[in-house]
């Protein structure tokens, strides 16, 4: 997936953060949701204006900007590993090609 092909940065639209292109959805909104536990078919239900691949996405640009910057934990000598509970999303895992640009 192409995450590029349905994220704007416009500062026209919504400040200038990332929003759902076309839309007014927030980027940020999405993985609040999913961080909260919704399914992609439940945040699509709440904001019909995107798509399940809208939601994949949101996913796959955070995965691209966690990849970016290694973030210390106070206190810890391991890196944090990422939840393995998004399976759904495993296109937006690093692999030696990676499928989400």
């Amino acid at each position: 997936m192409n995450w590029r092909e349905r994220i704007t940065v416009d500062p026209e639209i919504c400040h200038g953060r990332a929003c759902i292109t076309g839309t007014r959805v927030l980027v940020s909104v999405i993985l609040d949701n999913v961080a909260a536990g919704l399914s992609p078919e439940e945040i699509v239900r709440s904001y019909p204006s995107i798509t399940w691949d809208s939601v994949r996405a949101a996913m796959c640009y955070a995965a691209e900007l966690a990849r970016g910057k290694v973030v210390a934990f106070p206190g810890k000598n391991a890196i944090a590993q990422p939840a393995a509970r998004l399976a759904a999303f495993d296109d937006c895992q690093q692999s030696e090609e990676p499928q989400c640009r």
